[in-house]
């Protein structure tokens, strides 16, 4: 078994990673400054407060604290400003609770020190269908340039 597989032992991998231009070595490329530029603002879901895209663990942070919400995965989320928005304008329209789970924290203590957090998650139909869609908008921006490039060159 091993002889058909010199990958085992530390050959050839058939394995590699997946690599997107904007994320190969060598700092950001044009293309993902355009599609995210540094200076986009990640505005808060609940009031005016807004940061720059680079310091969205400070957004984050300020939507913990304040707000007793959190936004799981938010590592996977490919186009946050974007997220932010839409559900800044659900967020305007329906209370939080109708959308998150609700923790409440010290549930055995004395009422006033209860607090109940929000989570914005995927397991809400409307919360994982906007990431697909999301997801599905980043695929198609950086696969038509590829299938651009390949028509012009003929093939």
């Amino acid at each position: 078994m091993i002889e058909c597989c010199p990958f085992l032992l530390g050959g050839d991998s058939i394995l590699e990673p997946l690599s997107f231009p904007e994320f190969e070595a060598g700092g950001p490329s044009a293309s993902s400054l355009l599609q995210h530029p540094s200076d986009e603002l990640l505005v808060c879901l609940f009031c005016s407060e807004s940061v720059p895209l680079m310091q969205k663990d400070a957004l984050l942070r300020h939507m913990l604290l304040d707000h007793k919400l959190v936004i799981a995965d938010v590592k996977l989320i490919v186009n946050l400003p974007g997220y932010m928005v839409y559900w800044k304008g659900r967020f305007l329209e329906q209370p939080v609770t109708d959308f998150c789970s609700v923790i409440k924290t010290n549930s055995t203590g004395p009422v006033e020190t209860q607090e109940n957090y929000f989570l914005l998650c995927d397991v809400l139909p409307e919360d994982r269908l906007l990431r697909e869609r999301l997801q599905q908008k980043r695929l198609v921006r950086i696969i038509n340039p590829t299938l651009f490039k390949k028509a012009a060159l003929g093939q």
